[in-house]
């Protein structure tokens, strides 16, 4: 009986936790019941690094995100899972706390250049008004108007009003094989974002005439320009700039607290006086807490990913990660990381 008794006021006082704290109740329920869910994806990426995430396929080039508390996911960002890269076009936070987000199956390589004429390239998705319109009829990409997404950064930012695309090839009534293009007649940032992080671009597009002159069929980019080779000096200041890393820095990207029952990957960097990342030749040396009961670390060249245990003894402890050069150019970085529930 005084199990029974023992068990009734546990009960109780759960009841009365989850009544008083709903936001915490919520999302603590969410991590304990998301790790046996099948929609559980936990090799899904974020932008390149490693997030678990709940992700429910609803047609063929839509799905549906769901993030664990903590973790961010906003609109612009890429999810890699099921073999395939998504954009999220939508994402929201309920009232609990928790993150919900809509992802488009990307269906275009967006092939541009720059100014000093490098190549960009950024998946996106183009769509005729079977994505908004939820049907999974053919895009018809060869005649019309459309509509296309892409991630809004540095490079995207840039696009502008008349600004074409080869979006596919096609015959002309010559039976030459040419580009399919579209130009650009109306640029969004605004509309699809809302609240920080959001990073979306949304464009109009309208159907374009081939330039046989200007267009580089087999690379697929429109008006078409020779990237600027650097002359000799700029060479040799590169160079010297590879070989003077005096102003730079290791860092390791990545949060600082890990969820029980979850995995992050930290990745190494190198980076110089205006926190921006840098190319350089280096080998990088991991090192770790040691005797953490469970805790596994996977090294990976650059990359480090944690995983925890669901292990309630671990709440509040704290993981020391640490990266050095073998070469020795750089001081060594520590990154403190604390397992939270």
């Amino acid at each position: 009986m005084d199990i029974w008794k023992s068990h009734s006021e546990k009960l109780k006082g759960e009841l009365s936790s989850s009544q008083k704290h709903p936001v915490r109740f919520t999302q603590s329920s969410l991590s304990y019941i998301a790790r046996n869910s099948a929609a559980l994806q936990e090799g899904a990426l974020r932008n390149g690094a490693e997030q678990p995430m709940l992700i429910v396929r609803m047609k063929t080039k839509e799905c549906k995100i769901t993030v664990f508390p903590g973790d961010e996911i906003f609109a612009g960002d890429y999810v890699d899972c099921f073999g395939e890269r998504w954009l999220v076009i939508e994402s929201y936070t309920d009232e609990h706390g928790i993150q919900f987000s809509k992802a488009w199956l990307c269906n275009h390589l967006f092939k541009f250049q720059n100014r000093s004429g490098k190549v960009i390239e950024r998946r996106g998705v183009i769509d005729d008004g079977s994505y908004s319109a939820s049907s999974d009829k053919r895009l018809p990409l060869e005649e019309g108007f459309f509509r296309a997404y892409l991630p809004l950064d540095e490079d995207t930012e840039k696009i502008f009003i008349d600004q074409r695309f080869a979006i596919g090839t096609a015959y002309n009534a010559k039976q030459e094989l040419i580009l399919s293009t579209v130009k650009v007649g109306w640029i969004d940032k605004q509309s699809g974002n809302s609240g920080a992080g959001s990073h979306l671009l949304r464009l109009r597009l309208e159907t374009d005439i081939y330039n046989a002159q200007a267009d580089n069929f087999e690379k697929m980019i429109c008006n078409y320009v020779p990237e600027k080779e650097p002359d000799a000096e700029n060479e040799a200041t590169e160079s010297e700039d590879n070989t003077a890393p005096a102003l730079c820095r290791i860092d390791i990207d990545g949060r600082d607290s890990l969820r029980l029952g979850t995995s992050r990957t930290y990745v190494a960097r190198v980076l110089d006086g205006d926190g921006e990342t840098v190319e350089m030749s280096c080998t990088f040396v991991w090192g770790h807490s040691t005797g953490l009961n469970g805790v596994v670390f996977n090294i990976d060249e650059d990359k480090c990913t944690i995983s925890v245990p669901l292990t309630a003894a671990l709440i509040g402890t704290e993981i020391e990660l640490t990266v050095a050069d073998s070469g020795g150019l750089y001081k060594p970085f520590a990154k403190k990381i604390e397992v939270i529930a």
